[in-house]
């Protein structure tokens, strides 16, 4: 339960930047150590994190454009676009390690990675954590003239299951939301696990606060009111799931990105 609630004060930086660290990524010769630190998946570009500890004072380090990203199922390449200690030597006079970043395109929906520096590899066979899918296709929901939602995305981490959701409500009043504490998710199969919690986020996505669950919640007419879902973690191989409250909201056949 402790775990738990570690993971839950973090949820902003776990949705949002959707970093993994990275351990035992290094590269060590007579004059330099290079580590890979984390790897940051972001839509529009994909960030390492790295350090570099001088062996020697009065020594040169840049980064290189054939430094990449490698899917680790198919080699296809990701090349470096950017560098904080930029693409050209610089010599440093001190061994102090350095931290820096580097920028690489998007990188598609992966299993595994390697991480190479253009000579060597740092580390294959990364797990590429967590599994994320935007907008995912749904097969049925609850909807009805007066209430309208939409699963934004979902998200897989080592050890919990993210739902973001838009809802609109569109009774004359604007009416109210609730988040029954009898809620789970399914493959109705195997799986089956209650929610764990529920956020309201502001329009970016940001989480604003904790909300309680069974606790019924006002909300405008029209307005959109984007909440994030907690569950346990999806089980490995699971790629189709359902969400369903007893008696109120569901969302079946949700297609999920997942690890086999």
């Amino acid at each position: 339960m402790k775990k738990l609630f570690f993971l839950l004060a973090f949820l902003p930086s776990i949705i949002l930047a959707r970093e993994i660290p990275i351990s035992n990524a290094i590269i060590e010769d007579n004059t330099f150590v290079w580590e890979v630190i984390a790897v940051d998946f972001r839509d529009d570009c994909t960030i390492i994190h790295k350090e570099v500890t001088p062996k020697v004072s009065g020594t040169w380090i840049c980064s290189t454009t054939d430094e990449f990203i490698e899917d680790a199922a198919t080699q296809q390449r990701y090349y470096l676009l950017y560098s904080t200690i930029g693409l050209q030597p610089i010599e440093i006079y001190h061994t102090n390690t350095i931290s820096f970043t580097e920028i690489y395109p998007p990188v598609k929906q992966l299993d595994l990675i390697n991480i190479h520096s253009g000579k060597y590899y740092y580390k294959k066979g990364i797990s590429v954590w967590p599994f994320y899918t935007s907008y995912p296709y749904v097969t049925a929901n609850s909807d009805h003239s007066y209430a309208n939602s939409q699963i934004v995305d979902v998200t897989i981490t080592d050890a919990l299951t993210f739902v973001a959701i838009d809802y609109y409500s569109y009774y004359p009043a604007g009416g109210w939301v609730s988040f029954a504490s009898n809620m789970y998710i399914t493959d109705n199969n195997t799986f089956r696990a209650n929610i764990m919690g529920v956020f309201a986020c502001d329009n970016e996505g940001n989480i604003v606060e904790s909300k309680n669950l069974d606790e019924r919640y006002d909300v405008n007419r029209g307005e959109r009111n984007r909440v994030l879902l907690v569950f346990p973690r999806i089980p490995t191989g699971i790629r189709e799931v359902d969400i369903i409250e007893p008696n109120g909201f569901f969302w079946r056949g949700i297609k999920i990105n997942n690890i086999d």
